[in-house]
């Protein structure tokens, strides 16, 4: 059986996660970390479907707040650049890079699905 990968510390990462030697060491994948995550907000589905399932799910909330400041910290203390200016352009233009195909999907999905369910505009009223 082959052994899973290992970054340059010695932290043994999931298969799959490892793209570069230079990405392995700067964005480690952490399965345990989503999996943290995702059980959070499993607990605030549960408590939305029904509050005698999980009377305390909305904490999931605060949960996933938490693990995610710790993610974006990590990915903050990663990171170098040469003035302050350049490092925040820089991380907020990963978030961009990440989160801007998932925006324009749902975007795109949500007006679809508005003009499909919604009654005709009369355009002379």
């Amino acid at each position: 059986m082959d052994n899973p990968p290992e970054s340059s510390g010695g932290t043994v990462l999931e298969e799959g996660c490892q793209d570069s030697p230079r990405k392995a060491a700067v964005m480690m994948c952490r399965p345990h970390i989503d999996g943290l995550r995702a059980v959070a907000v499993l607990a605030v589905l549960a408590y939305h479907v029904d509050k005698r399932w999980l009377p305390g799910g909305f904490t999931g909330v605060d949960i996933f707040f938490v693990i995610s400041g710790y993610v974006v910290a990590g990915s903050l203390l990663s990171h170098t650049a040469e003035t302050a200016t350049e490092y925040v352009f820089a991380f907020y233009a990963r978030r961009l890079k990440r989160l801007v195909p998932a925006l324009a999907f749902v975007t795109c999905c949500t007006g679809l699905g508005t003009a499909m369910v919604s009654p005709a505009m009369d355009a002379g009223a």
